[in-house]
Order: C-alpha cells, then sequence, then structure tokens
C-alpha cells in the first residue's frame, strides 16, 4: 500500500485500456473508509488539455467487470458507447468496479458464479462507498472540474446512483434509467401478484394451484421474513441474489433519498418494464411531484426494461442510445 493511498490520493496502474485511437481509459487504485482498494477508470482523450465535468455510470445488477473481451480480444463493455458518443470529450466518464469483481470477469446479471467476496461486499452501502471513494479520489486527480458532476445508473444501478446522490454532496446531476421508486420491496410484491394472476386465470378455484393476489402477497412477505431473520447470510438465496443483497436493498427507498437531496434529477422509465413495473414509477413521480421536487422525466411507450422496442418477442431496435443522448445533452447545458 502506498503513502498516496493512505492519503485518498488515486494511484494510476499500468493498466490503459485502448478504447478507440484517441480515447483510452486510464485504470486508478483507491483506498475507501473500509479499507478497501477500490478500482475505477476515467476515460481521456488525447486531446484533452482542459478541466472537464465527471460522467458516473453505474452498471446494474451482477458480478460482471465494467470491461471485457470479446472473442477477437478486443475490448468491450456494456453501453460504453452509447456514453462515449453523446459526451463527445466534453466530459470524462467514470466505471467503477465493483469490490469483489476483477477486470474480464463475467458475471450473470445475478450473483449465481461469482466470488465469495462479492457476496459479502455487494450491499448497497458498501457498493455506494466504493463510488464515493472513486469520485472524491478522481477530484484529486489533474483535469478534473469539480463544479458538475453526473451520476447516471440503469436498474439496479439507477438505485445506487440515487443513494449516491443523497450521500454525496459533490453530486450536482443524478439520472435515473429503469429503477425503483419505493423500496424494491414494492416491486416485488407486484411482480409475484403478476406472476399468480397469470398462473390462476385459467385454473378453477377449486384447485390446490389456484392462488390469489393475497396469497402472492403472504409469499413475498414470507420471504420477507426469512430474509430479515437471516439478513447477512450469503448461503441462502432468493431469486439469484443472497439474503444479505437483498435485505441491503429493499431497506432502501430511493424516493426517500431524492425527497432528501438536492441534485438535479432527471428519470427515465418503459411502460413495458417487466423487470421494474412502470407502476413503481408512477409512485415516484407522484411523490416527488406532490413534496414539489423538481425533476426532468421521460415515460416511454412501448420500450421495455432495457428501452428496446419488441414486436412479438422480436427486437426491432434499441432507444437506449437516444436516451443517454438526452441525459448528456440535460447534464451538459
Amino acid at each position: 500500500m502506498t503513502k498516496d493511498l493512505l492519503e485518498g490520493i488515486p494511484q494510476a496502474t499500468s493498466v490503459v485500456i485502448d478504447w478507440e485511437p484517441s480515447l483510452t481509459f486510464q485504470q486508478y487504485l483507491a483506498k475507501d473508509s473500509f479499507g478497501r482498494t477500490i478500482t475505477f477508470y476515467l476515460s481521456q482523450h488525447v486531446s484533452d488539455d482542459k478541466d472537464m465535468p465527471v460522467v458516473v455510470c453505474i452498471q446494474g445488477s451482477g458480478a460482471r467487470s465494467v470491461f471485457t473481451k470479446n472473442e477477437n480480444n478486443h475490448w468491450c463493455g456494456t453501453n460504453h458507447d452509447d456514453y462515449l458518443n453523446p459526451l463527445n470529450g466534453r466530459a470524462r466518464l467514470m466505471l467503477v468496479e465493483k469490490p469483489g469483481v476483477t477486470l474480464f470477469d463475467r458475471g450473470e446479471g445475478d450473483a449465481s458464479n461469482c466470488s465469495q467476496e462479492f457476496l459479502l461486499e455487494h450491499t448497497l452501502e458498501r457498493w455506494t462507498e466504493a463510488i464515493n471513494c472513486a469520485i472524491k479520489s478522481a477530484q484529486k486527480l489533474p483535469g478534473i472540474s469539480k463544479e458538475k458532476l453526473l451520476v447516471v445508473g440503469h436498474s439496479e444501478g439507477a438505485q445506487v446512483a440515487t443513494h449516491v446522490a443523497f450521500t454525496n454532496p459533490s453530486v450536482t446531476h443524478v439520472a435515473r434509467m429503469a429503477g425503483n421508486g419505493p423500496t424494491q420491496l414494492f416491486d416485488l410484491l407486484l411482480a409475484m401478484q403478476k406472476d399468480c394472476a397469470l398462473h390462476s386465470k385459467d385454473i378453477p378455484e377449486d384447485s390446490p394451484d389456484y392462488r390469489t393476489s393475497t396469497m402472492a402477497t403472504e409469499s413475498v412477505m414470507h420471504y420477507w421474513n426469512e430474509i430479515v431473520s437471516d439478513k447477512d447470510s450469503i448461503t441462502k438465496f432468493m431469486a439469484g441474489h443472497p439474503y444479505r443483497r437483498w435485505y441491503s436493498f429493499c431497506s432502501n427507498s430511493p424516493m426517500a433519498d431524492l425527497l432528501h437531496c438536492s441534485a438535479k434529477l432527471y428519470m427515465v422509465h418503459g411502460t413495458l418494464d417487466t423487470s421494474v413495473p412502470i407502476v413503481s414509477f408512477d409512485v415516484l413521480l407522484a411523490e416527488l411531484a406532490a413534496h414539489n421536487r423538481l425533476f426532468t422525466w421521460e415515460r416511454i411507450e412501448g420500450v421495455d426494461h432495457s428501452f428496446n422496442v419488441m414486436l412479438d418477442d422480436i427486437f426491432v431496435e434499441s432507444r437506449f442510445p437516444e436516451v443517454v443522448q438526452r441525459i448528456v445533452d440535460w447534464f451538459l447545458v
């Protein structure tokens, strides 16, 4: 451990990712308040010679590295170009590696086949601290403007981005894409009730397989009581994630966070989202408006959780790049 790391100064490593001819990502290490070494990356254009704001992109659930390599051994990542293209050298893109994930890890969208370290580390509080550490460290580097800072996240990343904005006053803008509004427990209740209605639609009421919406709610609450009783378990799982993760994330309400943070807010949701129901977005919209919380919002008809247009379960087009373009323009105006 170097003296700089102990003093909160990030350490550049020998890892430099050549993304395109004129753009690279420099890897840095920093030490957070839990004593962990946090890995993050900052984009750098060859011609960058002035201070620029930072856009922190937070990925969704799972233990996948922010960078992997494709079959041709070329660097790749999830939607990085969707951010880099609209930024067009006007801001630096920051990517933070989840604690317990190493470069090139190809984790799934859940916590299956991941390291024990990740299972222990991936709570809302500890992931938020890692990102805040990266932000604080990056602000000590030359070429970084402190005047504006955008934190943007999709899906689970939207909840994390919100909590980062709530806990870090240096965040001036927060953008949420397809994220939950109330606690995620509310989304689980809605999902179970919907599945129950679909499953029981053609089943006689006197059949043992028939389920009511109340029974669906009872099932979710039963699971929740089990999670609460063993809230730190990394061996007991529900829906692909350990109890430890569920307790941490479900105990937080993004709606409450947003009512108590001053960052400018942009939020987007698709009406055909089956992962985070549109009702969750509508509840958030109504609650924030009722409390005079200023925000920019988009409710996009006919797109799913990833802002894809689908026709008979066949992909037609992605609206994700244009959504990110509008968010970037809103931030850099």
